[in-house]
């Protein structure tokens, strides 16, 4: 059973209540859009304006006890001049933009449009599969639970580390093997000419970020690094142009060597290196 108070079961038993649906969308990069679905009024809580800057709705909505995952489908409909950080809202998508974000879903019951009497919680999640086109942004969202699905033990045993490079087990910190640049001349989609001088190799299996052109938001595993070429895994959705601005971090084969010699971290290497080499017999 939801919690409520005195003054909503009120209004509820009324039958006079306004209710809008309003949402808190958590980017990845720890901004935060507070959104509504009401069609002419921002609504007011929690020291928040729920705004109408972007036409946003959700289908139905649908609970289950145990321990199967809620999914919902949350649209954003696309208008000409609707913009995230200077970006077309399928231009921000297709940058990745809303990927990892969270979702909270709250419906609004108000006497007075804009000022809620209470709020009830409807739904919380990851935000999954956006997927843009010209009129409409569709996304998924997926409850908690779905984390249920993640396999076990959380650490395998294998010759690699089983830390991720700048986690929390890790401990090396990201700001000291990070680098900013600006796309030279010759940049592609399919390779950044950083004029970084750090060596071949330094960049390989980590991430580059643009952070300003039309590519603005978007991440790429570097799949090679040599000469200053970033070579990302996959091409960049827009084209690259000269004075770009980005982000490179390092990247880590999770060897020991690597470890020790590049990032100075040899103690918190979780590797298991003599584990058997894996055969196979008739």
């Amino acid at each position: 059973m939801k919690p409520s108070t005195s003054e909503l079961d009120a209004l509820l038993a009324s039958k006079q209540a306004i209710i809008a649906s309003i949402f808190t969308i958590s980017l990845l990069n720890g901004d935060v859009l507070t959104l509504t679905s009401a069609p002419d009024f921002d609504v007011y809580w929690r020291g928040n304006v729920y705004g109408r800057q972007y036409v946003i709705g959700h289908g139905d909505i649908a609970s289950s006890v145990g321990v199967e995952v809620d999914e919902i489908d949350v649209t954003l409909y696309v208008r000409p001049d609707d913009r995230i950080y200077g970006l077309t809202l399928p231009s921000f998508t297709h940058n990745r933009g809303f990927d990892g974000a969270r979702i909270l879903i709250e419906r609004a019951f108000m006497s007075v449009p804009g000022y809620p009497v209470g709020v009830v919680h409807s739904f919380e999640g990851e935000i999954a599969e956006p997927e843009p086109s010209r009129t409409l942004i569709a996304m998924k969202a997926n409850s908690d639970l779905i984390k249920l699905n993640q396999m076990v033990p959380r650490n395998t045993i294998t010759p690699g580390c089983c830390n991720i490079l700048f986690d929390a087990m890790c401990g090396v910190n990201r700001a000291a093997f990070t680098h900013t640049g600006t796309a030279q001349a010759g940049s592609t989609r399919n390779g950044i000419v950083s004029g970084l001088s750090q060596a071949d190799g330094y960049y390989t299996q980590g991430t580059v970020t643009f952070t300003a052109g039309n590519n603005a938001g978007a991440k790429r595993t570097v799949k090679r690094h040599a000469s200053g070429l970033l070579v990302p895994a996959y091409p960049f959705y827009y084209p690259v142009a000269v004075g770009d601005a980005f982000i490179a971090a390092a990247g880590c084969d999770r060897l020991r060597p690597t470890c020790r010699d590049k990032f100075g971290n040899e103690d918190s290497f979780r590797g298991f290196e003599k584990v058997p080499t894996p055969v196979t017999s008739a």
